[in-house]
């Protein structure tokens, strides 16, 4: 009785805070928390995905809002529209990259009032049903395959290509890969995850419980072996997408230990109009396995010719918001309801017709890093472990920051790569 009356006492002394707090909510954005679409905003700012690159953060604070679904025509609401201007008064430089994607976004009335009960919200059609994707060998790729690899990536914004480096080669990675992540892990078990220490070592990777992205070095022979021989056949494939003068933007391994989770569907590089990324290509990566990977394992899903502004549009919608965020297990979820939640969010990524890397060790994903793709579930008793690298086009080196040892930053051009390996 005593806990009750407790309990009933602290509700109300809260209601005054609880009053306050939807007010100003209210006031700044115009829309009550409760609403869907102030649900949004609430699971944008708390939930704080970690992405493998920082970079990738920015395309959750442009695209999503953009996914609401509301009409292309019409005037935004007046009240709407001081509101916009009154922040767009206040915001700080702190903000800036914020406030410009608003500000493209307003210009495209992609954000207005909700629809009225008797409007019907424009909502971008998806891409067209892709069949399996291209895959071509490394002996093909290297006597003039290079030519279908690139416009696969044009087309699909993915490409396997078989066999780039030998078993041999990456059987001899994976271990030095492992020799790497245990003195990684050793060096910074003392120090705050995501702080300065922890980055000399390790890459930024969502859904981070039982996954790693380690920063590797040169000097390691092995990575050397295996980026020779991956250089040796993507070569002409690089440059013809991003020019000769590209230059080594990441270089690591991602590893995914039994029981990692799905991660949310989500691009590397967001799509921003006036950086450049809406104009094309600016990233190829390379995911290289190193050991056969099954579908048990959680190969990446990739969603094929997602890598354009209007596939992003299309995609970044309320109706996908699941698979854009990982909202974690429900404390209160009973099993039949997250049984449910599970089906109901793998149907709807089968709607986007995904493909998975599931890959034979040695094989490669070559990826525009503006695609859409996410790590899969590892259900299995054993590593995932995918080598990867990255070449980013000259023009945009310095723009953002990858998987990749400072001292290898910007130093590494793909044209005299026979130099430098």
């Amino acid at each position: 009785m005593r806990r009750a009356t407790c309990h009933v006492a602290a509700q109300l002394l809260l209601l005054p805070i609880l009053f306050t707090t939807t007010v100003a909510f209210s006031t700044i954005f115009g829309v009550h928390p409760m609403h869907p679409i102030g649900a949004i905003s609430q699971a944008t700012q708390l939930q704080q995905p970690r992405f493998r690159d920082f970079r990738v953060r920015q395309v959750f604070e442009t695209a999503l809002p953009m996914s609401l679904n509301q009409p292309a025509g019409g005037e935004e609401d007046q009240s709407s529209t001081d509101r916009g201007e009154a922040m767009r008064d206040e915001e700080d430089q702190s903000s800036t990259d914020w406030g410009e994607a608003m500000r493209q976004l307003r210009q495209r009335k992609a954000v207005s009032s909700p629809p009225q009960p008797n409007e019907t919200p424009v909502v971008p059609a998806k891409p067209t049903a892709v069949p399996a994707v291209t895959t071509i060998s490394a002996s093909k790729c290297a006597r003039g395959g290079a030519v279908d690899a690139a416009a696969a990536l044009e087309a699909d914004g993915v490409v396997r290509i078989n066999s780039a480096i030998t078993s041999g080669m990456a059987s001899e990675l994976l271990a030095s890969v492992n020799d790497a992540l245990e003195d990684a892990l050793r060096e910074t078990q003392d120090h705050e995850e995501f702080g300065e220490e922890w980055q000399t070592r390790f890459g930024n990777v969502l859904s981070r419980p039982n996954r790693h992205d380690i920063k590797l070095s040169l000097e390691a022979p092995p990575v050397r072996a295996a980026l020779t021989a991956l250089l040796s056949t993507l070569e002409d494939v690089v440059s013809d997408r991003l020019g000769e003068d590209a230059l080594l933007y990441e270089l690591g391994a991602l590893i995914s230990f039994p029981g990692a989770k799905r991660q949310p569907v989500h691009p590397d590089t967001p799509i921003v109009a006036g950086k450049g990324t809406d104009q094309g290509v600016t990233i190829l990566t390379a995911f290289c396995a190193l050991q056969d990977v099954d579908a048990t394992m959680g190969p990446t899903i990739f969603l094929p010719a997602t890598h354009t502004e209007e596939a992003h549009a299309a995609f970044f919608t309320y109706e996908n918001f699941e698979l854009t965020f990982d909202l974690g297990d429900e404390e209160d979820e009973e099993d039949a309801e997250e049984a449910e939640r599970e089906a109901r969010v793998a149907a709807l990524l089968e709607s986007w017709s995904p493909w998975r890397g599931e890959l034979g060790a040695g094989d490669v994903c070559v990826f525009d890093s503006r695609c859409l793709h996410a790590g899969g579930a590892n259900a299995s008793e054993k590593a995932r472990v995918l080598f990867h690298c990255s070449f980013i086009k000259a023009a945009h080196e310095g723009s953002c920051a990858g998987t990749l040892l400072e001292a290898l930053r910007g130093r590494h051009a793909l044209k005299d790569w026979r130099q430098w390996l």
